[in-house]
């Protein structure tokens, strides 16, 4: 940590930098910002250094195409297509959690890194160091590991985007069975109507499947 209370993280091995705090601007003290929101809550603002030739990977499944996360603004929120994972993998060998649920953005600009929380009561990151192996197995050991699937999810699973009735989505059970192809799970993605305050969408098929179809397949219901 330098005189000024900002933080550097170092290989232990060699003591070259990985990644460093930098100030958010000239005359501020520090990396952080915070602005006060109400109840108690910030907008809370973290700054990083940026290294050239940085790559930044992950932060979760987008729409960009992009592989190198380096340039881009991405919203920490959670939308239909788009899902927000907040950790970095850093090429020069780290990786980065922002442990905070609050919607914000990951900016990972050409002249610095930048994190922010619309609302939240502290900022809490946290980084490890190693291969991008090292960092998964890392993260997944602090955070939680998924318990393994059972052994009939390991096949293929049909879905697509919506089916609009029980008879379409039965239609495309029975083609998959008088081919002869296998297939563990279909998820029953419906047509959804809201009126009224209330949600109404196609009966759950697993008991036809079962019954009348005289099939083992698992129909799944997305949340």
């Amino acid at each position: 940590m330098s005189a000024e209370g900002l933080v550097r993280f170092l290989r232990t091995e060699d003591r070259t930098e990985l990644l460093a705090e930098e100030r958010a601007h000239f005359w501020w003290p520090g990396s952080r910002l915070y602005t006060a929101v109400g109840n108690g809550h910030h907008r809370l603002e973290q700054r990083f250094a940026a290294c050239e030739g940085e790559k930044l990977y992950v932060l979760g499944q987008h729409q960009h195409g992009r592989l190198d996360q380096k340039g881009l603004v991405l919203d920490l929120v959670q939308r239909n297509a788009e899902v927000s994972v907040p950790v970095l993998v850093s090429s020069r060998g780290y990786t980065l959690l922002w442990n905070n649920p609050a919607i914000g953005r990951g900016e990972l600009a050409g002249n610095g890194t930048r994190w922010v929380a619309d609302s939240a009561r502290q900022i809490d990151y946290w980084i490890t160091a190693g291969t991008p192996a090292d960092g998964q197995r890392a993260y997944s050991a602090v955070t939680g590991r998924s318990p393994m699937l059972p052994e009939w999810a390991a096949g293929f699973w049909q879905c697509k985007l919506r089916y609009r009735t029980q008879s379409e989505l039965l239609d495309v059970a029975r083609e998959y069975k008088r081919r002869g192809l296998p297939l563990s799970a279909i998820v029953c993605d419906s047509l959804i109507h809201f009126r009224i305050g209330r949600m109404f969408t196609v009966p759950e098929p697993a008991l036809e499947l079962r019954t009348k179809e005289k099939t083992s397949l698992e129909p799944l219901l997305p949340l």
